[in-house]
């Protein structure tokens, strides 16, 4: 597993700049709706990710907690 998403301690540049969070964020973010990101290429100008994001939610398993809470019920 590459650490790339993960949040780093202190600084991620070599002037000091940076929280080392913005990848991290950003994963959290994307994986919160759904998504997933990964990285397709990085080149010393930059890095290209790739972003993707379903168009509607999983619809909850209803029927699973329907006859979940009728057997407790039913007890």
């Amino acid at each position: 597993m590459t650490h790339l998403f993960l949040s780093s301690r202190g600084s991620t540049r070599p002037d000091g700049s940076g929280s080392g969070l913005g990848l991290a964020i950003a994963a959290d973010l994307v994986r919160a709706h759904g998504g997933d990101i990964c990285l397709v290429h990085g080149l010393a100008e930059g890095a290209c990710f790739r972003v993707t994001i379903p168009d509607s939610l999983a619809e909850p398993e209803t029927d699973a907690i329907s006859e979940t809470r009728n057997a407790v019920g039913a007890r």
